[in-house]
C-alpha cells in the first residue's frame, strides 16, 4: 500500500489498530522454532520468526526495552555468526519498514513479546517509537483495551508516556 500523504498513514493506522489485537500463535526461536533466545551483548537478547517469507527479530535489554526489527527477503542467517546488535543490523539489513499485512504482522509480534516477558519476567518494560507513524501505532496501541488485557494477563500495567524519553513504560502489577 502507498500512502500521499502523513495524514494517509495516519488514519490508516487509526482505522488498522482499532480492530482488536490479539497475539497470534507464532514458532520463534534462534532456528525460527526452538522457542530460545540467544544473548548478543551484555544483556541484550534476540530471538526470530518468520512470515511470509520475511524474517523478525524480538529484542529484549535486561534494562526492559522491547523491539523488533525486520528483514524483508529472508536471508541464510547462521545465528551464530551474529555477535551483537550492529552485526545483526549490518549483516542482514534489518529496519523497522513497514510490511504487509501490518496487523497479523503485528499480532505476531506480540506474541512473541508475551513469551518473552513471560520467560525474562521484567519487573519494567518500555518501548519507544523510532519515527512519526511508529508513535501513531504506540499512541493507539496504549488505548486498546485488548492489548493492554493481554499485558494485563502477563503481570504489568501501563504508567503512560514519558515526553523526555520517549518512553512507554509498563510495570510489574
Amino acid at each position: 500500500m502507498k500512502f500521499k500523504s502523513f495524514l494517509d498513514i495516519k488514519n490508516y493506522h487509526k482505522n488498522i489498530l482499532s480492530e482488536s489485537i490479539v497475539p497470534r500463535h507464532t514458532e520463534f526461536g534462534t532456528d525460527f522454532k526452538n522457542g530460545e533466545w540467544r544473548e548478543l551483548d551484555s544483556g541484550l537478547y534476540i530471538t526470530f520468526f518468520e512470515s511470509n517469507n520475511n524474517m523478525f527479530g524480538v529484542l529484549y535489554n535486561k534494562n526492559g526495552m522491547l523491539s523488533f526489527v525486520t528483514n524483508y527477503q529472508k536471508p541464510d542467517i547462521n545465528i551464530n555468526d551474529i555477535k551483537s546488535f550492529n552485526d545483526l543490523i549490518l549483516r542482514y539489513g534489518f529496519s523497522r519498514k513497514p510490511v504487509s499485512n501490518v496487523l497479523m504482522v503485528f499480532n505476531q509480534v506480540f506474541y512473541v513479546m508475551l513469551k518473552t516477558i513471560d520467560h525474562f519476567k521484567p519487573i519494567e518494560i518500555w518501548f519507544q517509537a523510532s519515527d512519526d507513524v511508529l508513535e501513531l501505532t504506540y499512541n493507539r496501541l496504549v488505548a486498546n483495551k485488548s492489548f493492554l488485557k493481554s499485558l494485563h494477563d502477563h503481570g504489568l500495567e501501563y504508567t503512560g508516556f514519558t515526553v523526555t524519553t520517549g518512553k512507554y513504560t509498563f510495570i510489574r502489577k
